[in-house]
């Protein structure tokens, strides 16, 4: 009889270590997946700016396109 409590002891002392090292786990898997989670943002963000610098570059290049081509016109009328 005490030894089937001894053996039950330790089964449900080997149940909780299990436990705990699932909690772990998945603790682990929760810290990586918002670090991956907070880089993923931070790219986000990167091509958000990169987008918005390429946006002006073509709209600069547009306006200068279309000045060029008026002072073209106007010099070859002259």
């Amino acid at each position: 009889m005490l030894d089937e409590k001894n053996l039950q002891i330790g089964l449900y002392k080997q149940k909780d270590s299990l436990k705990d090292e699932k909690i772990t786990n998945l603790n682990v898997i929760i810290d990586k997946k918002d670090q991956q989670f907070t880089l993923e943002r931070e790219k986000s963000n990167s091509l958000l700016k990169e987008l918005k610098v390429q946006k002006f570059k073509t709209a600069v290049y547009k306006a200068g396109s279309g000045i060029a081509l008026i002072m073209t016109v106007l010099f070859l009328v002259k």
